[in-house]
């Protein structure tokens, strides 16, 4: 069933109906404060306005936003809260990898027990990664720096947000990344769902290096699902070539 405006403003939802004159003309640290509204299409409206004001740094909005993020239960002022980290740039990425992981359960914690059946790079399920994932691909060089200095329940999901990343996204330096992906497999080979991220993150590249390196996973890997996800990484690329 539909559901109503009201219930929706409930959730966070807004139109530009309703962010009147009164909200418009609130100062930045009123923002901050209506941020703490019990009506959650008001937080909805600040976040909003506090994205589009001339006078805070990009530093600053992006500790509002994460520390947002942590605690809002509404779907419609999250959804506003990733709409505007993913507009973001390299400062706001940097402060994301330490919230990596930390928001939310909906990590992958095991293996799923099929591949996924899109003919497209499957969603990130940790928030943060999903954001990152849609970034601008100025941003790539930090996430690929974070595989050298986060904890592996971190860096297995910005793999994620790399692969959804370069999966869309025209990459020049693409064999650099692969190697990075690479060696950080071969530094978390006994971590089965790292091998399976980077085994999918593979899928987004069309050069040799990615190609060869799941050629040899369907040899040598001990995980069957990891084999199945090499295959269709596989597929994939062929269909990028074509």
């Amino acid at each position: 069933m539909k559901s109503s405006k009201e219930e929706l403003k409930k959730r966070g939802y807004i139109e530009d109906v309703d962010i009147t004159n009164d909200y418009k003309l609130l100062t930045l640290d009123e923002l901050c404060v209506l941020l703490e509204s019990k009506k959650a299409f008001e937080r909805t409206i600040a976040i909003r306005l506090l994205e589009n004001c001339d006078n805070i740094l990009q530093s600053d909005l992006g500790i509002i936003l994460l520390e947002t993020l942590v605690k809002e239960k509404s779907l419609y002022t999250k959804i506003e809260i990733c709409n505007a980290l993913e507009k973001g740039d390299s400062e706001i990425a940097k402060q994301m990898l330490s919230y990596v992981g930390k928001i939310g359960e909906n990590q992958h914690v095991k293996l799923p027990n099929e591949v996924s059946q899109k003919i497209s790079y499957p969603l990130p399920r940790d928030i943060i990664a999903r954001v990152m994932g849609k970034m601008n691909k100025s941003v790539l060089p930090i996430l690929v720096e974070a595989l050298n200095d986060y904890d592996v329940f971190a860096i297995r999901e910005v793999i994620d947000g790399i692969g959804f990343l370069c999966f869309y996204n025209d990459i020049p330096n693409e064999c650099f990344v692969v190697k990075k992906l690479i060696k950080c497999y071969e530094e978390y080979k006994d971590d089965y769902i790292l091998r399976w991220k980077i085994t999918m993150a593979f899928s987004a590249f069309n050069n040799e290096f990615a190609t060869y390196e799941l050629k040899k996973i369907i040899r040598n890997d001990n995980e069957e699902l990891i084999i199945k996800e090499a295959n269709r990484a596989l597929k994939l690329i062929e269909k990028l070539c074509k």
